[in-house]
């Protein structure tokens, strides 16, 4: 069915005055009579095709082109015979001879060069398209260089050099001259960024140089080699409603690589910062890093230091947070002091070897609190726990007491009950979680229950979306060895069923 259809669209388009000539398997199809192609606007063709000498289209506005080969002179007796093209889009092709007559193009707004081996073209040929507003290199594995002359584009509004894995030189001054640029997207290619502005005639750009388009940029996905380059005071995020995502230039551990995966095959991305070995200090100064805390919708933060409770970062509780995950912060003990409005859109909570964590949100002064004032992570969804050697729970559920004779007397009724107190889960903050559908917890030194239910009622939902062959436990002490059915749900028997 889905052949039918798009075979039916290709001949009604093929029929438009404006003229379409479109093939998804040219190789097999090749070419029609030369002498037909005078009315056609738009061409797009697919498949291993030799993209001949003497192919004339003056009045085609639009060429593209996928796994083809340009053969001698096609290049560029095309650009002449075709000045009025607007989009030129050449993926994954080869070209035999030069390409120094794109010159000739001075309507071309978009150039894609995707994937392409264009190595015979010459950089001043980019500088002369003074109409160029998107410009792609993605995929250009060969590119060393980012040619000079594109800092001539006055028009451009996008650049795009992602995967363009040995691009190593980016001279200073080009980022600058860009003055109308809103989106760039560096991700796995350049990486050699000088620290500072970078002034120096023969020096590589900066994060600075970058940064002083912000007012205008919409969108920036880059690799840093450390966040040490957001630092500088010089550094100022001028747009609040920017869209980014930028990490470091290797990342350890999985959850790096896959969100770099999903920058790399979309445009479609949220804001996401990865921060690796640093210091909160130093991050808490800067007003471009704040920002971006402020405004991101995953963060990874691995090996940061000297921050006790995350909303430190953010006082006003990561509102637009959807993925957080946190790796070998030393000093972290919690998320935050239990108070309502904080992650209130957090999805996914991925936390492992913070050796001083020891519970996810602290009651501390909040012990008399209404549930209702606590924390709701009412879209947590996922939840991961690791290597959390001193973790006793989400919180505490010992601190609720406030002095020894209440808490001596509440703590008999509460095991006469059969009620446990050591819970990952303790049953005041069972009500948090009503979207919470899979757990993992994987080694974990933790003596006691995991969900404490007991002093719900029958009737009241419990994480009515987990997911039980979703729970997942890996070598966790004596909750391994005792009975999962009491021991990890302290639950009515209605539960258990």
């Amino acid at each position: 069915m889905h052949d039918v259809v798009r075979d039916v669209a290709i001949w009604i388009a093929s029929r438009d005055p404006h003229g379409f000539f479109i093939r998804s398997d040219a190789e097999n199809k090749g070419w029609p009579n030369l002498a037909t192609y005078d009315h056609y606007t738009t061409i797009s063709l697919v498949g291993d095709l030799e993209i001949q000498d003497g192919l004339k289209c003056p009045k085609l506005e639009l060429l593209q082109t996928m796994e083809g080969l340009f053969s001698e002179g096609s290049m560029d007796n095309i650009c002449k015979a075709m000045k009025e093209l607007k989009v030129l889009a050449l993926v994954q092709m080869k070209n035999r001879g030069s390409s120094s007559s794109l010159g000739l193009l001075k309507n071309l707004r978009t150039l894609t060069l995707n994937g392409s081996k264009f190595d015979g073209m010459s950089t001043d040929v980019i500088g002369s398209l003074e109409n160029l507003e998107i410009l792609s290199f993605r995929d250009c594995r060969s590119m060393r260089e980012l040619p000079r002359e594109i800092g001539r584009l006055k028009q451009l509004r996008l650049l795009d050099t992602t995967n363009c894995w040995h691009l190593e030189v980016i001279p200073h001054g080009i980022f600058s001259s860009l003055c109308r640029l809103e989106e760039l997207y560096m991700l796995n290619s350049f990486h050699k960024w000088e620290i500072g502005t970078g002034r120096e005639e023969k020096g590589m750009a900066s994060i600075s140089e970058v940064m002083s388009l912000s007012h205008h940029l919409k969108v920036l996905s880059i690799e840093i080699p450390s966040v040490i380059h957001l630092l500088p005071k010089d550094i100022v995020l001028k747009s609040p409603t920017i869209r980014f995502g930028i990490c470091p230039t290797v990342g350890r551990w999985t959850a790096a690589e896959a969100f770099k995966e999903s920058l790399r095959t979309t445009y479609a991305f949220e804001n996401c910062l990865m921060i690796e070995k640093s210091d909160a200090r130093e991050l808490e100064e800067s007003q471009a890093v704040g920002l971006l805390l402020k405004k991101s919708k995953k963060l990874y933060l691995w090996e940061v230091k000297n921050f006790s409770v995350l909303t430190d970062l953010d006082k006003e509780g990561f509102q637009d947070l959807k993925d957080l995950n946190l790796w070998k912060c030393p000093n972290i003990e919690y998320l935050a002091n239990g108070t309502s409005g904080f992650f209130s859109v957090l999805t996914d909570l991925n936390i492992g070897g913070c050796d001083q964590m020891e519970e996810i949100v602290s009651m501390q002064g909040r012990e008399h609190e209404e549930e209702a004032d606590m924390i709701p992570f009412h879209k947590l969804t996922n939840l991961s726990l690791s290597d959390l050697p001193r973790l006793v729970g989400f919180f505490q559920a010992k601190k609720l007491y406030s002095n020894q004779e209440e808490e001596t007397t509440a703590r008999v009724e509460h095991q006469s009950a059969g009620i446990f107190e050591k819970a990952i889960f303790p049953s005041k903050c069972i009500s948090w979680f009503p979207s919470l559908e899979e757990v993992q917890l994987k080694n974990m030194n933790f003596e006691g229950v995991l969900f404490d239910l007991k002093i719900h009622g029958q009737t009241t939902p419990i994480f009515p979306q987990l997911r039980l062959p979703k729970f997942e436990i890996f070598e966790i002490g004596t909750l391994l060895s005792s009975r999962i059915c009491v021991l990890a749900f302290n639950c009515p028997r209605t539960f258990e069923s």
